[in-house]
């Protein structure tokens, strides 16, 4: 099949392997990198994403349908808007990883490599950097997982333990409008709830619903995370190797021909061995960072139908949140879901918007790296390859939110989020407001 050989093209036992010791098995539970090697794996992954998508599907439908039974109950129209957005970017998270699968194959396959294109005492400079990053890792891995976990189990099981210390489980199957209320989540379900065995189908089908998106969610979490570290890396790491130029030179020199030199600019002039040495670091240097531009690109490929659905769903269901805390029913139920996907949203945005601005403050410290290289001083050829970069890291590197008109990912856009949010808020009760005269 063609498509099947398309997003499989870059897949090396290299990546898998990366990817297992960075996730462990939670891309394969989650299907945004299913194993797809030949034999049963294949099938059973196709299987599981086929029976994912159908999931997802079938209850947007059903929240869909609920929504527009229920236009005469604001608060159960709300939320169920709500989960139909948090359906949607659980959606494109599973459609994007499969379909953009050859970026983040050649973007692990590159981690699992452990390119050390420079020399013993240069890459050592990375050291501390690694070590705070994998900290930060672990801190992501245990903390993201945690909380997303702990809110997905809130939203499942509070309604119902809530009905049930206030002696409402049970009593109340459906609403006037044909609504299973006796379910997690209140909705129409096209089996019904009225039985155990229609109760069982339908709870079954939501607590699926739910599983999907919380591990998409993480899983989608975690990729970012891994991602962002070794860009954040690579790039100090060619920040130092700019730095100690005339030292690489220095030991290439000596390398080469047994001589030391003191790595003086004067020195490189009068020395046309040496000068070849500056140059040949310099190309080192010009590798290692189209090798970075490659890894931000896979990045942004990976993530461009994602973060774009993303920005535009959360920015929404931030005001629905809002709606729901200040205006919904007064049940403890509502408000505590309002709460954690609010929260959860809020959350995201913060920690996508910190990776971005995390990348283009190293990039912007890379070209302050290439200007210090005294490239004033040095011969015509080096001189060139320096102004080029330059040129190249002008303009800092960024994560999008959309590639299309170049929304970049930082605080600022994080800030215009919050207001967009507010906006759409206020835009909801004026219209909750018309409705209620």
């Amino acid at each position: 099949m063609a498509f099947y050989d398309n997003i499989t093209k870059e897949d090396t036992d290299v990546a898998y392997k990366t990817i297992k010791k960075e996730y462990g098995f939670a891309t394969v539970l989650c299907g945004t990198y299913a194993i797809f090697k030949p034999g049963i794996y294949t099938i059973l992954s196709i299987i599981q994403i086929s029976i994912f998508f159908i999931v997802l599907i079938l209850n947007t439908i059903a929240l869909a349908i609920t929504v527009y039974l229920s236009l005469n109950d604001q608060t159960v129209a709300t939320q169920t808007v709500h989960f139909i957005f948090m359906n949607a970017i659980t959606f494109t998270i599973l459609f994007s990883s499969n379909y953009t699968r050859p970026s983040l194959s050649r973007f692990h396959d590159d981690i699992g490599r452990d390119i050390q294109p420079y020399d013993h005492d240069t890459m050592k400079t990375v050291d501390n950097l690694k070590i705070y990053m994998k900290k930060l890792q672990k801190v992501i891995y245990i903390t993201v997982p945690l909380l997303i976990g702990v809110f997905g189990m809130l939203i499942v099981s509070l309604g119902p333990i809530s009905d049930y210390f206030t002696g409402d489980f049970g009593k109340k199957i459906y609403n006037e409008n044909g609504v299973s209320v006796n379910l997690a989540l209140p909705c129409w379900t096209p089996f019904g709830s009225n039985s155990t065995i229609s109760f069982l189908i339908s709870g079954t089908l939501q607590i699926l619903d739910h599983y999907i998106i919380v591990t998409d969610i993480v899983t989608a979490n975690l990729i970012m995370t891994v991602m962002v570290r070794h860009v954040l890396i690579e790039i100090h790491l060619l920040i130092s190797a700019f730095n100690r130029l005339p030292e690489r030179a220095a030991i290439m020199y000596q390398k080469i021909y047994g001589k030391k030199c003191n790595g003086k600019i004067t020195e490189y002039h009068e020395n046309p061995s040496l000068q070849h040495c500056y140059n040949e670091c310099i190309k080192q240097n010009i590798k290692h960072h189209i090798r970075i531009i490659r890894l931000i690109n896979d990045m942004n490929t990976f993530w461009n139908y994602t973060l774009m659905i993303f920005f535009f769903v959360s920015t929404i269901s931030m005001a629905f949140s809002g709606i729901l805390i200040m205006f919904g029913d007064g049940k403890i139920t509502t408000l505590v879901n309002a709460l954690v996907m609010g929260f959860t949203e809020i959350f995201d945005v913060f920690y996508i918007c910190w990776c971005g601005k995390s990348i283009s403050d190293a990039s912007e410290l890379l070209y302050m790296a290439l200007y210090d290289t005294k490239w004033i001083n040095a011969n015509k050829e080096s001189a060139k390859f320096i102004l080029i970069m330059m040129a190249m890291t002008k303009n800092p590197y960024e994560i999008y939110f959309n590639s299309i008109n170049k929304l970049p990912a930082n605080f600022e856009t994080f800030a215009n989020l919050i207001n967009t949010a507010y906006s759409y808020f206020n835009l909801l009760y004026a219209f909750r407001e018309d409705k209620a005269n």
